[in-house]
């Protein structure tokens, strides 16, 4: 029997509280609970002093959603016959955004720059100038999952054994056969070289098989898409009882799921940036922290990409069904340094603490402002849905159970900010933890947002201490970004091409420490020369960001590329004579490093090509590495190698490995490349058609000669 309204419990409650930046006089709407006699303790992580740099952070990001022709192929296949199905269990978007143009490019360093403000006792990020965490309703929008059903752990019911154990049985057949394993490509050969049954009901053996190849394509999706963990190349049996719901028309709350493995995996990628085993142990990732990404972007404008080359895949596909909110970012990019990301993030111009508004859910606009009660929410998935969002609890996942606190960023939600109360831990017991989620929608009322949120005086008071706690780091950061001259600046690049038998780019990174004031200009090529008062060095592209600009403050004195003018230019070209042609001084010349060969005076040399840490198709988040002598290698410098992914299940082109190189101490060496291997490669660029000034000096000294 339905509540009476007065014995609904509210999870909103309005107030006269003042409200800072208030125009006017106004109720305010809190989320509860608010402080009283216990309020909450602010972030207990202290605040984050500078940038994440990506050397020796190897991050492997195993969840990241990829698509391959393939799979493609089954989703249109199925499409047809189940999207009914799929809209009524709530995952529709989620299923398309794996297949349509919904391709979002990774930027693994803005992953972790966030990361280095996650407090998982609060689970939420503690910037200096509030808190803000990833709710329910982002994965509900940017993800396409659904927030009501039954727990991932639900025990299955009896009903439903016979489909887990025939999906049980086709993986046993395939690990039986030559292919002896249910990775993705043999599970999605073997359904889709079958026929899957016209499923019209009147033959039960082709119903049969339509249901046996639905709940494989399900089971497909949640391993590689929603839950993935270990193995992550294998559909994975754990989720079977789950895709055996979802394909007798039963829902399932992957949301909160999702939502509880990226919690997890951001409180241990901090611990793993604050570890001092960083180098020998990379972190796997396996949350779908693409969320976090997308979340970045549409709550920070200054970190976002240009959104005009999407613009043309934010159109209803070809079967008349509007796209996923993530087709706004398709094969968006951005390649921000880290100093300018950190300092958004430390003091940003703008955040849009609703960038949804009301379609986020397709909120009744006619409904704000009032109260909505329970016989009203019980009615509507949409109500229920956002009402989940409102209401601490614990998120409970495959693997981990999380807490959720949205009361202590309200403003996220669309209602005014007050100290936010303590919320205990209920357990990590599944069952109890399920409990604090799961609601009866007509014992609840709320109301919905109608005014741009505030603060109140108390909160802005209670926030005070941390804030002032990061005014040091605030100011250098800011500095840093007045230091860059531009709003957006990106990544410098000298980029180059491997030889033909690979057909693939490779990128080298120059050197980012705001305090390295070599020109621009000259950073374009891969040997660059500048004077300190009576000494000079030579700079080679690549080096190491921390060892080249302590050289730079040094004046280069000490720096095992310090020499006299004379000598840095007799031995650039001995380099520019030994790879490159009399009449294609500015050419791009490219070749393999592939073992060690020594030089004159007998030391080895390391040869490294660097790929863009945070590249759509990398695997990796990692730092740059130099081509220089091994001896004047600095510590901590990252050696990068190929790795063939999965060619046919993703859009990945290449999965980076990373190595520890333990180099000797730096000694001053000469950089000459005439005793290198025919497999040996090192990129020098030019400045386009007209040459950098260093070729043409040396080509004019040539010719005087």
């Amino acid at each position: 029997m339905a509540a009476d309204a007065d014995e609904e419990t509210p999870l909103v409650e309005e107030s006269t509280a003042a409200i800072i930046s208030c125009a006017g006089a106004r109720s305010a709407r809190f989320l509860l609970p608010r402080a009283g006699a216990t309020a909450a303790a602010l972030p207990g992580c202290p605040p984050c002093a500078g940038p994440v740099l990506g050397d020796g952070h190897r991050v492997e990001f195993h969840g990241w959603p990829c698509s391959s022709a393939l799979w493609r192929r089954w989703v249109e296949r199925l499409r047809p016959r189940h999207e009914p199905l799929w809209r009524e269990v709530g995952i529709l978007d989620a299923v398309l955004a794996t297949a349509a143009a919904c391709r979002v490019r990774r930027d693994g360093g803005l992953v972790l720059q966030l990361a280095a403000f996650w407090c998982g006792a609060t689970s939420s990020f503690a910037f200096p100038w509030g808190e803000a965490t990833v709710t329910l309703e982002d994965v509900a929008v940017l993800g396409g999952l659904p927030l009501l059903g039954a727990p991932v752990t639900a025990r299955l019911p009896g009903a439903l054994a016979g489909d887990v154990a025939a999906l049980e049985a086709v993986r046993a057949a395939l690990h039986r056969s030559k292919c002896k394993n249910s990775t993705y490509s043999t599970w999605l050969h073997h359904f889709l070289g079958r026929d899957g049954g016209d499923g019209d009901g009147e033959d039960a053996e082709a119903e049969a098989q339509s249901l046996l190849e639905h709940g494989a394509f399900l089971a497909t999706w949640l391993s590689l898409y929603v839950l993935p963990a270990p193995p992550f190349k294998a559909v994975r049996p754990q989720v079977f009882p789950l895709a055996a719901r979802q394909a007798r028309g039963q829902s399932v709350a992957l949301a909160p799921a999702a939502l509880a493995s990226i919690y997890n995996d951001l409180t241990a990628l901090k611990r793993h940036l604050a570890s001092s085993t960083k180098w020998r142990h990379p972190f796997v990732a396996w949350a779908p922290l693409h969320v976090v990404q997308l979340w970045a972007w549409e709550r920070f404008p200054e970190l976002r990409p240009d959104k005009a080359a999407t613009s043309a895949h934010a159109t209803a596909d070809g079967h008349g069904a509007p796209p996923p909110w993530a087709a706004r970012w398709h094969n968006a990019r951005t390649e921000l340094q880290p100093a300018h990301i950190h300092a958004v993030l430390m003091s940003p111009m703008e955040f849009e603490w609703r960038p949804y508004g009301s379609s986020g859910f397709a909120l009744q606009l006619d409904k704000v402002g009032i109260w909505i009660h329970g016989r009203d929410i019980a009615r509507s998935r949409e109500l229920l849905s956002f009402a989940q969002c409102l209401r601490p609890c614990e998120l409970v996942g495959l693997r981990c159970v999380e807490h959720y606190l949205p009361h202590r960023v309200a403003r996220q939600l669309g209602f005014d900010q007050d100290v936010p109360g303590n919320v205990p831990r209920a357990s990590s017991n599944s069952s109890v933890a399920w409990a604090t989620y799961k609601m009866e929608p007509q014992d609840v009322k709320f109301t919905l947002p109608r005014h741009e949120p505030g603060v109140t005086v108390e909160y802005a008071q209670w926030w005070e201490p941390y804030s002032s706690a990061c005014a040091g780091a605030v100011a250098n950061a800011a500095k840093m970004k007045q230091f860059d001259g531009v709003d957006c600046p990106r990544k410098r690049k000298a980029e180059g091409f491997v030889d033909g038998n690979s057909g693939k780019r490779r990128h080298l990174e120059t050197a980012e420490n705001p305090e390295d004031e070599i020109p621009l200009i000259h950073r374009q090529n891969s040997i660059i020369m500048t004077m300190n008062g009576n000494s000079n060095h030579v700079e080679v592209v690549g080096i190491g960001k921390d060892s080249m600009a302590s050289w730079a403050r040094d004046g280069g004195n000490g720096s095992p590329l310090h020499k006299s003018t004379q000598q840095a230019l007799s031995d650039a070209e001995a380099v520019l004579e030994t790879t490159v042609g009399e009449d294609e001084a500015s050419d791009h010349v490219i070749a393999e490093d592939k073992k060690n060969s020594s030089t004159g005076d007998g030391e080895s040399e390391v040869c490294c090509l660097v790929e863009d840490a945070a590249s759509d198709d990398s695997n990796k988040a990692i730092g740059p590495a130099a081509s220089v002598t091994r001896k004047s290698i600095p510590k901590d410098v990252v050696v990068i190698s190929d790795d063939e992914f999965d060619e046919e299940l993703s859009s990945k082109d290449d999965e980076m490995n990373t190595m520890h190189l333990s180099s000797d101490p730096m000694e001053t060496t000469k950089c000459t490349l005439q005793e290198l291997d025919v497999k040996r490669e090192v990129v020098i660029t030019g400045n386009g058609e007209q040459g950098s000034p260093l070729l043409k000096e040396l080509q004019e000294r040539k010719m005087r000669r």
